[in-house]
Parts: C-alpha cells; sequence; structure tokens
C-alpha cells in the first residue's frame, strides 16, 4: 500500500465518520477515498457536513449522493470508480470555471497511488480566460440587464429590485472569469472576494443590507462599472455589434437600405 498523506487534524466532530472511511479500506471492493468541501479546506464548523467520494472497483450508473448520519455529522457521500473519477476531473479541467474537486482534497485512503495521481493533475488546472471574442456578448448581456431594471425603476420599483438580486450572481459570476479566478459558492463568495477585490466586497456588502430602491440602484450600478472597468467601461448598445466579416457585411446591406 502506498504511502499516506500527512493531514492536518480532523476536528473530533468528524473523528467517527472519517475513522469509518478508513475502515473501508479494508475490503477490496474499497479502492480509495477523499473528502472535499469545507473540511478538507480547513474551514469546517459545527454546522459543516462531511463530503466523501469513495472509489469502488467498478463502473456506479446510480448517481445519487446519499447522506448516512454518523454520530452527529450527516455524510454526503458517493461511490464511483476510478474511471468514473478520472471522467469527472476531465469535464471539470475542459470547464475550468471552478476548481477542481479532487484540487482541493484530503486523500484518507490510496491502495494503488493512482487516487494521488488524479490529484496532482487537477492541482495544475488554472481558471479559464475569458476570449476577446466572448468580449461583445459579455457587454451585451450587463446591457440588457441593467435595462431590465431601469426600465422599472418607476413603474414596478418590486420587479426592479428583484431583476438586481436575480442579476447580480451572473454578473458576479463574470467578473470572476474575467479575472480568472475560481468561481465558488454562495455561502464562500463574500469571503472569497475580501482576499482579492475589497473594493467590490464591500459594494456588494453595501447592496445586501440597503433597501431603499434608488440607493440599491446606485450601489448596482458602482458595481457593473467596477467589473467592467479591464474592458474600458460599460459601451453603448448602438455600438455592441460583431465586427465579423459577415456581420459586417449584412449589417452595411441593412443600413443602406434603409
Amino acid at each position: 500500500m502506498p504511502p499516506q498523506q500527512q493531514y492536518p487534524v480532523i476536528p473530533a466532530r468528524f473523528l467517527p465518520a472519517y475513522q469509518a472511511i478508513q475502515h473501508l479500506q479494508h475490503d477490496e471492493r474499497y479502492l480509495a477515498a477523499f473528502i472535499f468541501g469545507s473540511l478538507a479546506r480547513g474551514e469546517a464548523t459545527e454546522h459543516s457536513d462531511f463530503d466523501v467520494k469513495v472509489i469502488v472497483d467498478e463502473d456506479n450508473d446510480c448517481t445519487n449522493v446519499n447522506h448516512p448520519i454518523i454520530g452527529d455529522v450527516k455524510l454526503d457521500i458517493t461511490f464511483h470508480s476510478f474511471a468514473q473519477a478520472k471522467a469527472q476531473l476531465e469535464r471539470e479541467m475542459k470547464e475550468r470555471e471552478r476548481v477542481p474537486m479532487l484540487a482541493e482534497s484530503l486523500i484518507v485512503f490510496d491502495k494503488t497511488g493512482e487516487l494521488a495521481t488524479l490529484q496532482e493533475q487537477a492541482r495544475q488546472v488554472r481558471p479559464k480566460p475569458v476570449p476577446p471574442e466572448e468580449y461583445q456578448f459579455m457587454q451585451f448581456m450587463f446591457y440588457h440587464g441593467n435595462n431590465k431594471v431601469e426600465r422599472n425603476l418607476k413603474n414596478d420599483p418590486i420587479t426592479a429590485l428583484l431583476v438586481m438580486h436575480v442579476g447580480l450572481n451572473d454578473f458576479l459570476h463574470w467578473h470572476y472569469r474575467l479575472q480568472q479566478r475560481w468561481w465558488v459558492s454562495s455561502k464562500r463568495l463574500l469571503r472569497d472576494l475580501r482576499t482579492w477585490d475589497e473594493p467590490l466586497a464591500h459594494l456588494l456588502e453595501q447592496f445586501v443590507v440597503t433597501s431603499e430602491l434608488h440607493e440599491k440602484f446606485a450601489l448596482w450600478s458602482a458595481i457593473i462599472d467596477h467589473i467592467l472597468e479591464p474592458l474600458g467601461g460599460r459601451q453603448l448598445i448602438a455600438e455592441n455589434n460583431c465586427h465579423c466579416e459577415v456581420c459586417e457585411r449584412d449589417l452595411s446591406y441593412l443600413l443602406t437600405a434603409e
């Protein structure tokens, strides 16, 4: 059996679950196991779950997550083969939106060493940049999202507020892509932003706690301006056209036919 990694101390609350996973290695069916999520990152609290994947010796067609309770800890556990684990990593490496699950994981046991090899591959992956050909679409999405708010500010303020709340997550997602940062879950978003974009984190905090419509819209506008700064700011919608040869030819024909 390959030597095991040295791990940080597992909090006492999680030890019974951890030991139960360790015990699986004594059965030939179970080849490896790794913990991911807050416990693996050293961020677990008394409310955290125990997220774990177990590698077995055959493919498992079931995609459901199981939730047994060990002690007072809820596990989120799945059982998949090495081939399935590799396929998942390949998808994550292709998408490059979130940090691959294995990259931040703690290996509980690894009988063949194959899991450690996959983990090293996962740790080499970096976030995918936004290609320049997507800038036009990105500018349009910000215009469109903001326009839905602006046209409802006076006559339907509740809708304007709702659109801001629903649309903000998409804007933040674009920001992470532009800055080539790993996208994180909503519960980690503010904490993560404080580590690398404090001005935006502050705007976001103020946006969340502000209820007055026009004050909230001012913060919304400031957030948009901050995110689009790397692209030179907002683009006028009349300028938001594609400059490829086909589009320019067709637009030129359209406008000369007026």
